[in-house]
């Protein structure tokens, strides 16, 4: 059984969400505060923020008297790319909402951010700048003597192997100078502590340790990564349900259209729809095998930690099943049970729905704007031959077109059925037909 010592902080769920490539490793950075509990950690390079909050979150989670810094210019690189003011809007306003109390933003760069700290004062350093060889070389060797004795410092990226990345080639160099230790996935972190006696649950592990704990962070950390991309969908979700509104709003505003436009907002709905579908299938492939694999790497050190060593359990694709279902009414994705699956409609035969009877309730209105001036003059015409008073027209309404487009939908009631429809009370002209 692996010596390796867990805490429950590395089981805590982010509350700060944000793009970005270090999701796989937050489940580590819990662990990681609560195991060393800095008093002073300064991050290099925050961007979104999303590592950076994580800590804060560990630190007020466990009551650590510990100040946390991010530097940056929040302005961008060629690694990261060039963003707008939006980014550290964004950072600030969730930084000053939550963490205020004993965390600081510091807008500058990072060799400028030297004089702010004592020598030996910081116990915590996340490096996470630009990622060149030189740049992350530069960034380790002016902030060594700002480190105190029980220093860790993280090197993220270490993995990466393109676009002149060179964190892999000087982490190679600290290697062979310093206890380490490095997980492979999220495109690499490597972890460096200063003396042999600091962070031995993780630096100090034999080999036989090693691999379990590289897969049991990956596994949390693909459960987060997963999560990221649920939500990245939903929010492409909303914005695909946000032009279907637009556009039949449009539609309601402008009847009179060209049949190439109808055909271009149909075509254009329909790729919506297929993209977002594809979508959805290949993450609830990976929610399949990242959950069911979290479990079975997490539950037996958790559950049997004085029982003897057991060999890790291989991945049984049966052992869990999940499936996405789409709730319409709160816009989300949930987890549904494996026997629940097949009695669940299926997200394409539901779209394809959808876009049937968006295009049959467009043609309706289309018939229906173009039919009604055409017989509103003509009972005109008659009224004036005849001598009567032209009659008042009556408020446009689409009701009974969207019923017999509904009606054309595969869900329509049968033909026997048809007795039993003229025996129902009929709505008043102009009432709602039901949603959309």
């Amino acid at each position: 059984m692996t010596d390796f010592k867990m805490n429950l902080s590395m089981l805590a769920r982010p509350d700060y969400r944000a793009p970005s490539a270090w999701s796989g490793h937050l489940a580590f950075s819990g662990w990681l505060v609560e195991e060393h509990r800095p008093s002073v950690l300064v991050e290099l390079g925050t961007h979104w923020g999303l590592s950076f909050m994580a800590f804060c979150q560990a630190v007020m989670a466990n009551g650590i008297d510990c100040r946390c810094f991010a530097v940056d210019t929040w302005q961008g690189d060629p690694h990261a790319g060039v963003y707008g003011e939006e980014v550290f809007s964004k950072v600030s306003s969730y930084r000053a909402s939550r963490y205020a109390g004993f965390s600081e933003l510091l807008r500058m760069r990072f060799e400028d951010a030297l004089e702010y700290f004592e020598d030996g004062s910081v116990d915590l350093l996340h490096i996470d700048g630009m990622h060149t060889y030189d740049a992350v070389k530069h960034d380790f060797e002016t902030w060594l003597p700002k480190l105190s004795e029980r220093a860790v410092v993280l090197l993220h990226d270490t993995s990466v192997r393109e676009r002149e990345f060179g964190v892999w080639r000087y982490w190679a160099e600290l290697r062979e100078k310093y206890p380490s230790f490095e997980f492979t996935h999220s495109h690499g972190l490597g972890v460096v502590a200063l003396r042999e006696d600091t962070l031995q649950a993780l630096t100090g592990l034999d080999e036989a340790s090693v691999p379990f704990v590289r897969r049991l962070f990956y596994r949390l950390g693909e459960r987060e990564e997963v999560d990221m991309e649920i939500a990245r969908l939903n929010e492409a979700l909303d914005h695909e349900r946000g032009v279907r509104r637009a556009l039949i709003s449009m539609i309601g505003r402008e009847p009179v259209m060209g049949s190439d436009e109808w055909s271009t907002l149909r075509r254009d709905i329909a790729h919506i729809g297929t993209t977002l579908r594809a979508d959805l299938a290949h993450i609830r492939n990976v929610v399949l095998h990242a959950q069911e694999a979290t479990i079975n790497a997490l539950m037996p050190p958790l559950l049997e930690s004085d029982a003897p060593a057991a060999s890790e359990p291989e991945d049984d694709p049966g052992a869990l099943a999940v499936a996405i279902r789409h709730d319409e009414d709160n816009q989300q994705l949930a987890p549904i049970a494996a026997e629940d699956v097949d009695a669940a409609p299926t997200a394409t035969t539901a779209a394809g729905q959808d876009d049937e009877g968006l295009g049959q309730s467009c043609a309706a209105v289309r018939d229906d704007a173009n039919a009604e001036p055409a017989a509103a003059v003509q009972q005109d015409e008659e009224s004036a031959s005849v001598g009567a008073p032209p009659q008042k027209r009556k408020p446009r309404t689409h009701a009974g077109k969207k019923d017999s487009a509904r009606n054309d939908r595969p869900n329509a009631l049968p033909e026997d059925t048809e007795g039993q429809q003229e025996q129902a009370p009929k709505q008043p002209e102009g009432a709602p037909s039901g949603a959309p």
